[in-house]
């Protein structure tokens, strides 16, 4: 299992394979570091002579097709309050916060994976998650990681 848990300052990943009783995290104080060749590294030193064969890499999920359920108001920690918007058969967002701020976005959000939203914040792209809250509700939350 792979995850990252990145902010708009900080950048983490972690590592886990329970089954070799290995778990590697590497945290870094700045946005859109590249963690990767370092957890490889470690990894490949916490798991020497007890790494499985590799298999083949699982590919993405597609891009959900019903976006416009995903319109509504949405509080985020590092954007404030959202409002996402199904427009012209695109969902767009505006962000009051930015908005004051005067920092420059894309309206439109463009479908990258399942759940996930593509979009350009500063000339930066970007990603959005989506997910089921538990109030059943969707829940958005920006990544600091760029799409490459």
């Amino acid at each position: 299992m792979v995850h990252g848990g990145n902010t708009q300052t900080m950048t983490s990943g972690s590592i886990l394979l329970p089954e070799q009783r290995i778990a590697v995290s590497v945290l870094a104080n700045g946005a859109e570091e590249d963690l990767n060749p370092l957890r490889a590294s470690i990894l490949v030193i916490a798991g020497r002579g007890r790494m499985p064969e590799p298999s083949a890499p699982a590919e993405s999920p597609p891009p959900a097709t019903g976006l416009a359920a995903d319109a509504g108001e949405s509080t985020e920690p590092n954007l404030g309050n959202v409002r996402l918007a199904w427009q012209d058969e695109e969902l767009q967002i505006s962000g009051p916060a930015l908005d004051a701020l005067e920092v420059p976005y894309e309206l439109a959000l463009a479908p990258a994976a399942l759940d996930v939203s593509a979009w350009s914040v500063a000339g930066m792209p970007r990603q959005l998650s989506f997910y089921d809250g538990l109030d059943g509700g969707r829940t958005l939350t920006p990544s600091a990681t760029k799409l490459r």
